[in-house]
């Protein structure tokens, strides 16, 4: 007879508590299989952020996808309507008719059990696991777990289990703001969110995403969707205009990944005079063709933003506060790791002008270095960043 654990939920998403939950109640129990079974139509409470069960399994399946006992289940999901746990429980009882069935819940749904629509069948199919959700529900639990087993005749397991205080609420709004999520989902989550706009705000563009998508390689899509979220927090924190900021973060990079034939048209077909400098430093030239891109093929005619994309790897004389935000954010997105990138992060932080002092100070050398020639437009927001020093 085999062990089967099942968790239901709307797993909206799925986060690091439900994982925690599982391996908690795996490591005390031992199980054979463990289902986590996302609802269809929750029959208590209805989000409007609430995405489809495609994306909700999706989300899972990353999530466990290191977890061998672990799997999604979709038996919700594919019947109509609300989904009520005791007609799963009828349904798991066929698939699996020998074996041993466990339901995991957490402390308020244990708590209020008796509300459930059909609690006493469930009580007799199944073996009800439940753990503290809130420090001092533990006491509550096990006097409710009594008094199932004196009414009901219930099989309760109630486990006193270190508690991570986290609700997918607390993901969704992170998500929301723009705020990091690395530490409250799997990794695997966390880009599957990010890669598909759950959750964010109306001015994300999807279509934008998608395309990006498509035209970028993994490495480069995963940086561009990292730049966005940066401009936004520096956006919040210097007053800057924040779906400018994540528009042209997101596509800042658009034509990186683009052959030499096709960059070459995009540079040309805004009828720019680019300098000798410019077209021998090959490194420039997705900036000014992705601003092309942007606005001859896409539409977009905010010239902000336009800029922002064209002077994002040369910066230039007197930039714009965006200019500077999307610059910044693409030297400090979460993903660098050169060795003065704390220091840099903390700079770009407490103030714009200091932190473009500090990073074309790097720059210039580092092209000084290599040998490379510095375009017109380093050049002069090099000495722009130090006359703003001097007058200081």
């Amino acid at each position: 007879m085999a062990k089967i654990a099942v968790f239901g939920g709307t797993f909206n998403p799925i986060h690091n508590g439900h994982i925690k939950l599982i391996e908690s109640f795996d490591s005390a129990m031992n199980f054979d299989e463990i289902l986590i079974v996302p609802t269809n139509i929750p029959p208590h409470k209805i989000s409007k952020s609430l995405v489809s069960g495609e994306h909700r399994m999706n989300m899972i399946a990353a999530a466990v996808k290191d977890m061998p006992k672990v799997k999604p289940c979709d038996i919700e999901l594919k019947r109509e309507g609300a989904s009520y746990t005791f007609e799963t429980v009828r349904q798991l009882k066929e698939i699996y008719p020998d074996d041993k069935l466990f339901f995991i819940v957490g402390s308020d749904m244990f708590l209020s059990f008796e509300k459930w629509r059909n609690f006493e069948e469930i009580f007799v199919n199944v073996t009800v696991c439940s753990a503290a959700r809130e420090y001092g529900d533990y006491e509550k639990m096990l006097k409710k777990a009594q008094t199932y087993k004196e009414k009901y005749s219930a099989e309760c397991v109630v486990m006193n289990f270190d508690v991570l205080e986290l609700s997918s609420t607390d993901v969704r709004q992170a998500v929301f703001n723009f705020e990091e999520i690395s530490s409250l989902v799997p990794e695997a989550t966390q880009e599957y969110i990010y890669e598909n706009a759950l959750y964010a705000p109306e001015f994300v563009h999807r279509e934008l995403i998608a395309l990006l998508k498509a035209m970028l390689k993994p490495s480069r899509f995963k940086h561009s969707l990292n730049v966005s979220r940066r401009a936004v927090q520096l956006a919040k924190i210097f007053g800057g205009d924040i779906k400018k900021a994540y528009t042209a973060g997101v596509a800042h990079d658009i034509c990186k990944c683009m052959d030499m034939t096709q960059t070459k048209a995009w540079l040309s077909i805004s009828g720019e005079k680019y300098s000798e400098v410019f077209l021998n430093s090959p490194q420039l030239w997705h900036a000014a063709a992705g601003a092309n891109y942007l606005k001859y093929e896409l539409k977009i005619d905010d010239e902000d933003i336009i800029n922002a994309v064209r002077y994002h790897t040369s910066a230039r004389e007197n930039m714009s506060r965006l200019e500077q935000i999307i610059y910044l954010a693409d030297l400090t997105s979460v993903e660098r790791n050169y060795p003065d990138i704390d220091e840099m992060r903390e700079i770009s932080e407490k103030s714009l002008e200091d932190a473009m002092l500090y990073a074309l100070k790097f720059i210039v050398g580092d092209l000084a270095k290599r040998n490379l020639a510095l375009c017109e437009d380093t050049v002069k927001a090099y000495n722009r960043a130090i006359l703003n020093t001097y007058a200081k």
